[in-house]
């Protein structure tokens, strides 16, 4: 009972440190949490997340792919692998990663707006 506590309270502080854009502090928070709690998620996305928005991006992948390595139905990692490489510019790999998610709940608004706007764009590209 006292790890769950300890838990949310470490979740609580790193989604505030997140929501205040204190990116540096939730990387260096976000690193020891995902060593001591390999199992909570949210330690990798707002890790992951955090990378991403100094423009960290490969790193970002690397944590978001140890997550999956560990939650690999985890609808959150897989549309945060999507995000992730859309903004590294491989729109195939994050395709994948959106219609994975889709493919364990089809009903995910978040994998299937990003979808749809990647088809989107690229269909664009291709009647220009």
């Amino acid at each position: 009972m006292k790890n769950i506590d300890l838990i949310k309270k470490q979740a609580e502080i790193i989604v505030n440190l997140y929501n205040t854009n204190k990116f540096a502090e939730v990387i260096h928070k976000g690193k020891i949490l995902i060593k001591k709690f390999p199992d909570q998620v949210i330690f990798y996305n707002a890790t992951s997340l955090s990378l991403s928005a100094l423009g960290k991006d490969d790193e970002a992948l690397l944590i978001m792919k140890d997550a999956l390595s560990n939650h690999p139905k985890n609808i959150h990692v897989l549309n945060n692998l999507g995000l992730i490489s859309s903004k590294l510019n491989d729109n195939k790999l994050s395709r994948e990663y959106y219609n994975q998610a889709l493919s364990i709940n089809n009903n995910f608004v978040e994998s299937l707006i990003k979808l749809l706007s990647i088809m989107y764009h690229y269909s664009i590209k291709i009647f220009k």
